[in-house]
């Protein structure tokens, strides 16, 4: 049964009462197993986390970011003015020629539209003039006027800038930070100020049905045949790494080497002309770059996304994230 966005979501979920098996209910609480491969052993031993309780695979489309909530973002309308200097559509804020602040709102591709604000400053005293004027102080008022549908998932300290990362959202649940169709981005903040927003892939539901998902048994009976065919292979096994400050580190293979969380999430991909989405469970394992670094890169001063990889909620699919984690990403 497939739901358009006509009805509205809540309407959707009226709907279909008496026929979504609310598969929330059958879930554990936390996992756990241990799965020998090759190069070790993978543990387990994992809280079981979602955000809804019915899950839907579907298509989606993009939520254009509209000029005039970014004019409600800064405050201050009447000084606004269309610039299209850059070959993309361009809103430049100006005073008697003091500051300005510049928004590019980015033309759409294959990962969707891209979003990117900052302010260009040339003095103290205009930072300070732009600071008072601002009618955004935090994350979450930028998120809601700018209208992204984002929850902040992590951060990372370089004084004099911080920077929290933004996860995209569709249908209330957050989508896989490494799908191949991105709903990801980062707000900036410079001595406690914050000064830009940078995000790319706004998506709502378009069209979904419900998913009919494996239990958590078969989930894990997935994970021991791919430890078993060498799909999955460990990365850290010595108890040693080459550092962010060029010197060795030893930690515990095994506290390394274990998935601490498995999140419900959705997968975005484009086929043909449509993007689409399939909820997957992401495992989740210690980000050696959060356990790495120095004077200038400390531990604690930096916090990252931490999926190791993905498998498809439905049929057990292994997904890579293609990115350096504790797990090999697979050949072929």
């Amino acid at each position: 049964m497939k739901i358009s966005r006509i009805m509205g979501l809540a309407g959707c979920v009226m709907a279909l009462l008496g026929q979504i098996t609310v598969w929330a209910e059958n879930l554990p609480d936390r996992v756990s197993g241990s799965f020998p491969c090759q190069e070790g052993t993978l543990t387990v031993d994992a809280a079981v986390t979602y955000q809804e309780e019915a899950a839907f695979t579907g298509t989606a489309s993009m939520i254009p970011f509209q000029k005039e909530l970014v004019k409600e973002f800064f405050g201050e309308p009447e000084y606004w003015r269309e610039d299209t200097q850059f070959g993309e559509d361009t809103l430049v804020y100006e005073e008697n020629g003091l500051f300005e602040k510049s928004v590019i709102l980015g033309s759409e591709d294959e990962q969707g539209r891209s979003f990117h604000m900052e302010m260009e400053l040339r003095s103290s005293e205009e930072y300070e003039a732009i600071r008072q004027r601002m009618k955004v102080t935090d994350t979450q008022q930028a998120i809601d006027i700018l209208g992204i549908s984002a929850d902040v998932t992590g951060w990372m300290n370089s004084d004099p800038y911080y920077f929290e990362t933004l996860q995209g959202k569709i249908n209330g649940v957050h989508v896989a930070a490494y799908s191949p169709v991105k709903s990801t981005g980062q707000i900036c903040y410079e001595y406690g100020d914050m000064t830009g927003v940078q995000f790319q892939g706004n998506y709502e539901v378009k069209e979904m049905e419900p998913a009919k998902l494996l239990s958590m048994d078969e989930i894990l009976e997935r994970v021991r045949q791919y430890t078993e065919d060498g799909t999955i292979k460990l990365i850290y096994t010595t108890g040693d790494i080459y550092g962010g400050t060029g010197d060795s580190m030893t930690y515990d293979p095994e506290e390394i080497n274990t998935v601490y969380e498995l999140e419900l999430q959705y997968y975005l991909e484009r086929s043909g002309d449509e993007i689409t989405f399939r909820p997957v469970w992401v495992f989740k394992m210690p980000n050696m770059l959060n356990e790495m670094g120095g004077e200038d890169e400390a531990a604690e001063d930096v916090h990252f996304a931490e999926d190791a990889f993905y498998l498809d909620a439905q049929d057990g699919t292994y997904l890579s994230t293609n990115v350096a984690s504790n797990v090999a990403v697979p050949q072929g």
